[in-house]
């Protein structure tokens, strides 16, 4: 086959084989050579899906009344953090997307090693590849469809079903916490441990050892390990730590960001401050911004800001408010600025002279790169340098999965409550420790597989 594209197409993940469409490949594309593997991971549409649940659940957004009316009973279920985001009639797409890239890498996982040699893939690469894959999503797996829990509660806290092997005829329980994050712990190291996988990628949705260990200072970092989240954060900035430069940057119209800009990468897949592309197969523009967020800014020297956010507000009550523009939308892959964030926060965690020196540097390095003539970070007290971070973050990983994670974890620790108004004027509340901060398992998943334990609700 050689050049042939591997469009395996999953509708739906452990339910009978009637509920899929056929994807074990077949006759001519059947993978034989390390290269044939190979391909199944080089294409984008098969591994490099992010999620989308989490994009109107953040505290981003915001939706007027006759907004809700017209979107889909979807969005505004997550807007409204209701227990069901989805009917019994309806497709969960991170859900169903990131099972069809464990399928992927299972597949190539089980079939490497017995493949014939490859004349451009190394063997080892692209097991480690597939295994770095498979770690990924199961991490967002087990953190979207799980509670974040103690060390003691993951060992029995149910997660989500955790294939090993690409049988699509076997239906499986749930594994706990626990379970998933062994693996996940195990498939990093084992990759790791592989000497061919690159040092950076090759293309943004390739995973590497510097993706690999932001991955790793990610999860120590939610898991409130701060000493290996710093350790892990500052492997991956060693071995590649630029970031864009948002002085650099100028628009097409002066007046008008939603112009366009010059010098600005608005696809995530080239972007050179991102070390692992995924992305939602949905782009998300012209989005209101909630009052808060806009609130955060520096509206005079921060760049972002300026770049990334229309300027006028109207007096319409349809359209009150701001909105975000050439922005990379609905990102959930590994940036830069997001491990030089789990390095600083990791840091002023840790606390002690040493620590607190350096992250300043590091979060004077960062802002340097995205305020003109920004304020120095010397100038803010020690007591008040981790808020500084946090609202650093939620600058920065605005409108990502990582601020619905960042929401997730921080709500309990800080007593956060997040409100928002439906289209009947009534207040709608997220309570720190919510169990709608767990997404529930995927009705027509549930009903095909009677294996499985729905989350409270």
């Amino acid at each position: 086959m050689k050049n042939r594209l591997y469009l395996l197409l999953l509708v739906a993940f452990f339910g009978s084989c009637d509920n899929f469409v056929d994807i074990i490949p077949k006759g001519q594309n059947i993978p034989s050579s390390v290269d044939d593997y190979a391909k199944v991971l080089n294409m984008s549409w098969n591994v490099a899906y992010g999620g989308q649940n989490w994009f109107y659940m953040t505290d981003d957004p915001y939706m007027t009344d006759t907004m809700q009316m017209s979107a889909g009973s979807s969005t505004t279920n997550a807007y409204l953090w209701q227990p069901y985001m989805y009917t019994l009639l309806e497709n969960d797409s991170d859900w169903a997307n990131e099972y069809m890239i464990i399928y992927y890498a299972n597949y190539v996982i089980k079939n490497i090693h017995s493949a014939s040699e490859g004349n451009t893939y190394n063997r080892e690469e692209t097991w480690a590849r597939a295994l770095l894959h498979r770690a990924y999503s199961y991490w967002y797996l087990v953190s979207a469809y799980a509670p974040f829990c103690t060390e003691e509660e993951a060992e029995e806290t149910l997660a989500v079903p955790m294939p090993l092997d690409p049988d699509i005829n076997v239906q499986y329980p749930q594994s706990t916490v626990a379970e998933v994050y062994r693996q996940i712990f195990a498939d990093i190291d084992t990759a790791l441990n592989q000497e061919e996988l690159s040092d950076l990628r090759v293309t943004n949705t390739w995973p590497c050892r510097a993706a690999a260990y932001a991955l790793l200072s990610r999860i120590h970092l939610y898991q409130g390990n701060w000493q290996a989240a710093a350790d892990n954060a500052k492997k991956s900035l060693d071995i590649y730590d630029y970031l864009n430069d948002y002085n650099d940057i100028t628009m097409n119209d002066p007046n008008d960001a939603s112009q366009g800009l010059y010098g600005y990468e608005n696809m995530a897949i080239r972007d050179p401050e991102v070390i692992l592309s995924k992305s939602a197969p949905n782009n998300f523009t012209d989005v209101m911004v909630s009052e808060d967020l806009v609130n955060l800014y520096d509206q005079d020297k921060d760049l972002r800001f300026r770049f990334c956010f229309a300027y006028e507000k109207t007096n319409s009550p349809a359209t009150t408010g701001w909105m975000r523009v050439n922005d990379q939308q609905t990102f959930d892959g590994i940036r830069n600025s997001e491990v030089y964030l789990n390095y600083i926060e990791a840091l002023v965690r840790l606390g002690g002279a040493a620590n607190l020196t350096e992250a300043r540097q590091w979060l004077e390095t960062l802002r340097a790169h995205r305020y003109e003539n920004p304020d120095p970070v010397s100038s803010i007290p020690d007591a008040d340098l981790l808020q500084e971070v946090l609202d650093e973050r939620h600058r920065e990983l605005r409108f990502t999965g990582m601020r619905w994670f960042d929401m997730k974890r921080l709500a309990p620790e800080f007593n956060l409550t997040f409100s928002r108004l439906d289209k009947d004027g009534n207040k709608v509340t997220l309570e720190p420790n919510s169990p709608r901060y767990t997404w529930a398992i995927p009705l027509d998943v549930m009903e095909q597989n009677g294996q499985l334990v729905q989350n409270p609700r």
